[in-house]
């Protein structure tokens, strides 16, 4: 672990500007933010959100950050439902120019070897990977992002047949060369990652972002699989 990267950006906190918002798919929306200076961060990391405009218990929630530095937008994607908590309550009740306080972003989910590389998703969990194919699309090489010549896949699955960024992601995708699914079929999803796995076995490097309960059955499965935990990343969402 790289501390200075991955943890010390905990102690760094500045007010983010809210710019706008927009629908993905019903009841999901990302939000965009500005600041100047802009933080700087690792395609993949999460910040910690803290609402400041209103009083809630229960203010401050991480997110992982689907966007890139050059963008010059910290952007985050998040379920609004018919009855959302009071955080995402007052995150939605933003208007243009209200702030909201961001800490990091942190956290060691990026890119750090050329090697082949699977990324898993699961329903929310493929925002980080917005960001980590955007990076690639640029061939940014610096700060520890790896430009890939190894081979790339990306596996998201949903089984309700709703994909985040699915326009973007088809672009980016191409642009990277890498080799994407749509799945809606769990058991399809399990026979994709073996296919990969057979093919690289430990010389791979997974991926993994989903629920709590979903991320530890993927990586129980691929410690199945005789991938070593060292090269397996994992990052769980709570209350996305």
């Amino acid at each position: 672990m790289n501390l200075k990267k991955d943890l010390f950006p905990i102690f760094k906190k500045q007010h983010i500007e809210f710019v706008d918002k927009r629908t993905e798919v019903e009841g999901i929306k990302t939000f965009s933010f500005k600041s100047d200076p802009m933080p700087e961060w690792e395609p993949g990391q999460h910040g910690i959100f803290t609402i400041t405009h209103k009083k809630i218990k229960k203010a401050t929630r991480p997110f992982s950050v689907a966007s890139i530095h050059q963008e010059g937008l910290v952007k985050i994607t998040t379920n609004i439902d018919y009855d959302p908590s009071d955080y995402k309550e007052a995150l939605d009740g933003l208007t243009q120019g209200m702030t909201i306080r961001m800490r990091g972003p942190i956290g060691g989910f990026y890119i750090k070897e050329n090697k082949p590389t699977l990324m898993l998703a699961m329903g929310l969990g493929i925002t980080p990977y917005r960001a980590l194919l955007k990076s690639l699309e640029l061939k940014n090489g610096d700060g520890g992002t790896v430009a890939l010549q190894a081979p790339i896949e990306l596996l998201y699955y949903n089984r309700t047949g709703t994909f985040l960024y699915e326009d973007e992601l088809n672009t980016l995708c191409e642009k990277t060369q890498t080799t994407k699914e749509l799945l809606t079929d769990f058991a399809k999803f399990q026979s994709e990652i073996k296919a990969f796995v057979n093919h690289h076995e430990d010389d791979g490097r997974y991926f993994v972002v989903g629920s709590p309960k979903m991320t530890k059955e993927l990586v129980a499965f691929l410690r199945g699989l005789g991938i070593n935990k060292k090269h397996i990343l994992k990052d769980s969402f709570i209350g996305h």
